[in-house]
């Protein structure tokens, strides 16, 4: 999986979803993680018309714009989490925009 390393400051990123995400009832929900749950992507079904899992390009959470930008406390693996249901199909690459600053 990619890693951001320590120190590190994720300004924004987006997500190219290449295939449209479903699962059995189109509920399951999908989270994108780097430091804490939800940082990246909030977890939100499928089925959900604001949802993000949908094909094309989609905005995360930091926005280099915002203060919300987020400051890795220690090297993480950007991780996905699925629950709910198992997905069925979906396919999707993600890109994040990051400034490396001083670990100490």
């Amino acid at each position: 999986g990619a890693i951001v390393p320590a120190g590190y400051t994720i300004l924004d990123g987006v997500i190219d979803v290449i295939t449209t995400f479903t699962s059995a009832a189109d509920t399951a929900t999908i989270a994108l993680h780097a430091q804490s749950a939800n940082d990246l992507v909030a977890a939100i079904a499928i089925n959900d018309g604001g949802n993000p899992w949908d094909a094309g390009l989609h905005a995360i959470v930091p926005q280099a714009a915002a203060v919300n930008s987020l400051k890795m406390t220690a090297a993480r693996t950007v991780t996905v989490t699925v629950a709910v249901q198992a997905l069925t199909a979906g396919k999707l690459r993600g890109f994040l925009r990051c400034i490396r600053g001083k670990t100490t």
